[in-house]
Parts: C-alpha cells; structure tokens; sequence
C-alpha cells in the first residue's frame, strides 16, 4: 500500500510539473512578437504544420481564449509556445521558447515569420 502510495505522488508530481512548465512559459515576455492579418487559426494551422515537419511530433492547435496556442514539444518536454489572438482585425502572435534562446531555436521562428 504504502509503494502505490509514494508511487501515485510521484506521478502526479511529474504530471503537475508539466503543466507548470507550460505556464511558467507564458509568465515571461514573450520572446518573439509580431502582428499578421492572417486569422488566428489559419496562421496557427501553418506553423503547426512546419514545427511538426522539424519535430516528426505532432503539433495540435489548443484552442484558448480569443485564439489558438501551438505547443513546441518533444516527447513529453515543452519547449516553446506559440499563441495567436485575435485582436480586432489582426492576429497577434506571440512565442515563447524554454530557454529564451532564439538563435537555438531559428528554424522553427523560421517557420512562424514564413506563415506570415
């Protein structure tokens, strides 16, 4: 009993890290920001389409608020986040990469300025 016990904390541990690291993502300033006439979910279907050519992962659109969010992943890490929103009749578009490296992760911004 005790084994399942410490073994159920571990787990939900590991999955409420997870989680925690998504948002910890958005607390910060967004790394890249641009601005696109694009519609949140036409420009969120392109990057996804290009970040999972790179990745070989698949990259779903998230529905949010006012728009969609693309999650950079490999395997189970997120690595970046992609949000596009509508703002009246543009799309604003944010990114936030793990690191706060852009050079690191050039191809995938690559993709998001080419979606533009």
């Amino acid at each position: 009993m005790r084994k399942s016990g410490l073994l159920a904390g571990l787990l939900l541990s590991v999955v409420l890290a997870g989680c925690t690291s998504v948002q910890s993502l958005h607390n910060d300033v967004a790394d890249i920001s641009a601005i696109t006439p694009k519609a949140p979910l036409d420009y969120s279907r392109c990057v996804a389409a290009g970040w999972s050519k790179i990745t070989g992962e698949d990259a779903p659109n998230i529905t949010i608020v006012d728009g969609y969010s693309v999650e950079l992943s490999k395997g189970k890490r997120v690595d970046g986040v992609l949000d596009a929103v509508s703002v009246g009749s543009v799309t604003r578009v944010s990114i936030w990469y793990r690191r706060h490296n852009a050079e690191r992760f050039a191809q995938f911004t690559a993709v998001a300025h080419t979606c533009i």
